[in-house]
């Protein structure tokens, strides 16, 4: 591989913190990747809690192998692909209310974003391939999608639950918070999400090729952080001239009932997933990177 010229690489609008940690965390992560790259490890996840700063990482990297390697890089997230509004609605009457809710395993277009994700890395693709784009402040999916030429030398995807594995049968009998006391008094819920984890996640999980977590404090940590991004989405509801009460978003409360429906796979995640990373980044309560492993196996099927 040819050595690398960062010279020119601008990162004036990402965060000051992020830039300070360029020259110790994520210019090494850019050259393992596109070692790996360059090998036909076209498919790479960055798992991490809400609020760890996935989506930041995902631009950095493709910045940095797209000038300094010169890698067509794309990048989904599995947020996305969220199903509608509607479906969710749908599956909140047919399976149970707490489905209406996007963001647990069984709320995502798996079959979308796989299929997606084969004609981005396809060599001999010609036509654009389209992608969804959710709006979180609308809850739903934008009516206008991303639209994407390939074929690419890489894929990234991005999500909270990305690699997360199924939990074993004993530990969903247990409540975890005071969400499933309440509204999933028979487990029924999780044990639903469990089961689409196994079914429709994994098949997928198991066409990554590198996988980098983000790993997070705790969840109390997340819940600070999901409001500082909702503070953010507030913001922007403002400049936007927004007022209505679902563009500007959550409470602090509803922030600590949505954080609520990830709190399970998320806690389990951080127990099972930092021995599978291949690049495992441990941060602390300010986003400072406090470590950076890298591990030479590939994720583990």
């Amino acid at each position: 591989m040819e050595q690398p010229d960062n010279t020119q690489l601008n990162f004036d609008d990402f965060p000051n913190l992020w830039c300070q940690q360029l020259e110790a965390a994520w210019l090494p992560m850019a050259a393992s990747l596109a070692r790996a790259i360059k090998t036909g490890q076209q498919l790479i996840g960055i798992h991490g809690g809400q609020g760890s700063g996935k989506s930041t990482l995902a631009l950095g990297l493709k910045k940095i192998l797209q000038h300094t390697y010169h890698l067509r890089v794309a990048i989904l997230s599995i947020d996305d692909f969220y199903l509608t509004q509607q479906e969710r609605l749908a599956l909140a009457q047919s399976v149970h209310p707490l489905l209406r809710t996007r963001g647990v395993p069984g709320t995502h277009d798996m079959a979308l974003m796989d299929q997606c994700v084969t004609q981005l890395l396809d060599p001999s693709a010609t036509k654009t391939t389209s992608i969804p784009i959710f709006d979180k402040l609308t809850d739903d999916r934008a009516p206008v999608a991303q639209s994407l030429k390939g074929p690419f030398d890489a894929v990234i995807i991005e999500g909270w639950c990305i690699a997360t594995p199924p939990q074993p049968p004993h530990l969903l009998l247990e409540d975890c918070n005071s969400l499933e006391t309440m509204e999933d008094q028979d487990g029924i819920w999780r044990q639903w999400v469990n089961r689409q984890l196994i079914e429709i996640y994994q098949p997928f999980f198991a066409k990554l090729q590198r996988l980098v977590m983000l790993k997070v404090p705790s969840i109390e940590q997340i819940i600070q952080w999901r409001t500082e991004q909702e503070n953010d989405n507030r913001g922007r509801a403002k400049i936007n001239q927004k007022s209505d009460q679902q563009a500007m978003g959550m409470t602090d409360q509803e922030i600590i009932r949505f954080v609520q429906h990830y709190e399970r796979l998320t806690l389990w995640s951080l127990q099972t997933l930092p021995e599978k990373a291949d690049i495992l980044v441990t941060l602390d309560k300010n986003h400072a990177v406090a470590d950076v492993n890298f591990h030479s196996s590939l994720l583990q099927r």
